[in-house]
């Protein structure tokens, strides 16, 4: 990994996200650093009965590789490394606490674009929030990522999700007018991973009947349990709004799971005039 010393948002990140195998909870966690601003961004979120979290950024840089500790008032957070290829999450702040062992359950998707890979994995542990503790037993998705992230350019969606027979897929794609391909794969129980080469979110599709995403020639229907809204602002002022949504999962056949999803959206002030 080569950090580009003429990009001032050149970024690096490790993202891990989690739901319990019924549904009743979640979450995610992730740590950025944008070494040129001298900036990293602390998230962790818990989802139950009630949602609750902290997003802090702060001053200063990561190690060069993990573990990832922060105490701060705000939150307490460790990101690192476990046996083998495990990962070991923490986080405290007001109203919540998770501890999880993170495990890969395949291996790393190596995006063909943006320097990044995504990995299906399986969490164990057990998540507070709102004075109710919930083990967690449940499918996960991971991401590393680094090169230049502008969150305040484009939008994009994002899916990960798991079906009861083990079904695992994932996707990326930017609102970039068909100039740039999605990527992300398609994991059949038991099979062997293939690449996204196409996706569509239907056009309305965020109702109350579920968001439609397809993925090549398979749908698949979000069904919204709880949303985690994160105000990010660039360090020229611009804004964007990221929405990280837990969901139900319903695939072509009637397969039910559960996974993530989310959707960014740039501040339309952002754009400068045509």
């Amino acid at each position: 990994m080569r950090i580009e010393q003429a990009q001032p948002l050149w970024s690096r990140s490790w993202y891990f996200d989690f739901v319990s195998r019924d549904g009743s909870a979640g979450g995610f966690v992730r740590v950025g650093e944008y070494p040129h601003l001298g900036q990293t961004w602390w998230w962790a979120h818990v989802v139950g009965r009630d949602v609750a979290g902290a997003t802090v950024e702060l001053p200063g840089s990561l190690a060069y590789e993990p573990p990832f500790h922060l105490d701060d008032s705000a939150l307490r957070m460790s990101v690192g490394p476990g046996q083998g290829e495990d990962w070991q999450l923490t986080a405290a702040g007001a109203g919540f606490a998770l501890n999880l062992r993170w495990s890969p359950t395949a291996p790393p998707h190596e995006y063909g674009r943006g320097n990044r890979y995504e990995q299906p994995g399986w969490a164990r542990g057990a998540v507070t929030v709102g004075g109710d503790t919930f083990a967690v037993d449940g499918p996960g998705q991971r991401d590393h990522s680094w090169g230049v992230r502008d969150w305040w350019r484009l939008g994009w969606h994002w899916c990960a999700g798991w079906l009861a027979d083990g079904e695992r897929f994932q996707a990326t794609w930017l609102e970039a007018r068909g100039r740039i391909a999605p990527d992300g794969y398609l994991l059949p129980a038991g099979g062997k991973a293939r690449p996204v080469l196409r996706t569509e979110v239907e056009p309305g599709a965020e109702t109350q009947a579920g968001t439609r995403i397809t993925l090549d020639d398979r749908l698949f229907v979000f069904e919204d349990l709880a949303a985690v809204p994160l105000t990010l602002t660039a360090p020229d002022g611009r804004r964007s709004i990221l929405t990280r949504t837990m969901s139900a999962v319903r695939g072509p056949d009637g397969r039910t799971g559960f996974g993530w999803r989310e959707h960014n959206v740039p501040d339309p002030r952002n754009r400068p005039p045509k």
